[in-house]
């Protein structure tokens, strides 16, 4: 359906049961949710694109990627040193072209359901963030730039390794990085609008500013 402003607007509704993937989580095995996550991530972009044409379309991975950039204030650049070093890092490893793909875009354990958790069957749910593009992204929304995601020492690796393992594309360590470094760049963006405007609450940008250059430092980023 549409709305006045003749945008594409999408609603499913749905019951299932299930429980939350976090509250399956075995100290014991602290990859197991990692490599869930992972085969879920795989299979979510194998989903036919014809079935989500209420989605903006981006070509390829590197347009994604271009399309964050340019959203981002030019001010921050010239403010923050970390961003200018993560912007010049980031367009060094822009993304090869990767063919677009469907993205879930929230593919944390909250988001996925399951009644018997060693079955392997899981349910995916709030789809309000969906959209068509690199899928490296959803990788990044897992890792989010963390030295442990999820308390995984190497977690960005081993999620990679198990999701090339069963994607019909492969998808370099280094690409997920992009996407960290842009998340973490849009958060240090609006950290600054919020100062400007004197809202309370929120980390400082600094302490952005700061995160982007531990995460520059890290192995992965640095090859």
């Amino acid at each position: 359906m549409k709305e006045d402003s003749e945008a594409s607007l999408g609603l499913i509704e749905s019951a299932l049961d299930g429980i939350g993937l976090k509250y399956f989580s075995n100290v014991n095995e602290p990859d197991r949710l990692l490599e869930v996550i992972a085969q879920v991530a795989a299979g979510v972009h194998e989903l036919p694109k014809s079935d989500f044409t209420h989605l903006k379309d981006r070509a390829d991975s590197r347009a994604h990627a271009m399309e964050l950039i340019e959203e981002l204030p030019p001010s921050i650049f010239d403010e923050f040193e970390e961003a200018a070093q993560a912007r010049k890092w980031i367009l060094a490893h822009l993304p090869e072209g990767r063919p677009s793909t469907v993205l879930h875009a929230d593919l944390l354990p909250q988001n996925l359901l399951a009644d018997d958790y060693e079955a392997g069957k899981i349910a995916v749910v709030d789809w309000q963030e969906a959209k068509i593009g690199d899928p490296a992204y959803d990788l990044a929304v897992v890792t989010r730039g963390a030295g442990r995601p999820l308390g995984v020492r190497r977690g960005l690796e081993r999620l990679v390794e198990v999701y090339n393992e069963l994607a019909e594309q492969e998808v370099p360590a280094y690409a997920v990085v992009v996407y960290e470094l842009l998340f973490h760049l849009d958060w240090l963006a609006d950290a600054v609008k919020r100062r400007a405007r004197k809202r309370i609450g929120g980390h400082a940008p600094e302490h952005y500013a700061a995160l982007i250059g531990s995460m520059l430092r890290r192995p992965v980023a640095r090859g």
